[in-house]
């Protein structure tokens, strides 16, 4: 009798590390895609600030007669347009988002301290937990 309670107690407790490691082997796809979007992200950003930069140098060095049209050729149907993943807010980390408690709600007035609108006071239009977030109304018009 005594072999068949070790036996249940031992299987139990390997249920218990399989469980364990699958969560943890989860947790790790989670982590490892988090990483690999702020990554991308880092690289997207860059590559438009080193090609923005270098086409406005170029065109202030070669004067406004001279410069390149670039809204023309292979360039004609994507000039100027930007990857929707820089433009996105980032989500919160995968780790922080279950614990997020927003301390705003719709409805609230809040006063700007920075950017643009700094200083004026608005309601908030819309909480956005995954990012952490808020749009505002009324305002940048």
């Amino acid at each position: 009798m005594q072999k068949v309670v070790q036996r249940r107690i031992a299987a139990e407790r390997q249920a218990l590390r399989r469980a364990a490691k699958q969560t943890a082997k989860a947790d790790n796809a989670k982590e490892w895609g988090a990483r690999w979007q702020m990554q991308s992200r880092g690289k997207q950003e860059s590559i438009y600030f080193k090609e923005e930069k270098f086409r406005r140098r170029e065109e202030y060095e070669v004067g406004p007669l001279l410069a390149p049209r670039r809204d023309t050729g292979h360039l004609k149907d994507n000039y100027g347009t930007i990857d929707p993943s820089v433009i996105q807010t980032p989500r919160l980390h995968w780790t922080m988002y279950k614990h997020f408690k927003s301390p705003f709600a719709v409805g609230d007035r809040v006063l700007v301290t920075k950017g643009k609108d700094s200083g004026k006071i608005g309601t908030i239009a819309e909480v956005q937990p995954d990012t952490g977030f808020v749009r505002m109304q009324d305002l940048r018009k």
